[in-house]
């Protein structure tokens, strides 16, 4: 932020006081939840929505789960499998094989990708 940040100069607060505020919630966390928090809460301070901190969600999911996907896939034997499914999906459950989208089979989809 200090070097490279072309916007530093237009932060709510100064950079230097926004850095001594918070570094020592990073500093002194505890574990990655609360690691993950200070380096919210610092964030937070910056006006950046590039900072926003999202994570993978198997390692770390807030309570309301507002940071995890809501379908993780897998490419099991030559398949495409639903190895996670939140439970607001009611089309999917873990396990199933996606074969096609939009009645386009996945090895298609895979190939234009490519």
């Amino acid at each position: 932020m200090q070097y490279f940040n072309p916007n530093k100069d237009i932060l709510d607060q100064p950079w230097d006081s926004t850095f001594l505020k918070n570094i020592l919630y990073v500093a002194n966390a505890k574990n990655s939840v609360a690691y993950y928090f200070s380096i919210k809460r610092f964030s937070s301070c910056t006006n950046n929505a590039h900072l926003e901190g999202l994570t993978y969600a198997q390692y770390f999911s807030p309570p309301t789960y507002y940071y995890s996907t809501e379908i993780v896939l897998r490419y099991i034997e030559n398949n495409y499998t639903a190895v996670a499914v939140a439970s607001n999906v009611i089309s999917m459950k873990k396990g199933d094989i996606i074969k096609a989208i939009n009645n386009i089979t996945v090895s298609k989809i895979t190939l234009k990708q490519f």
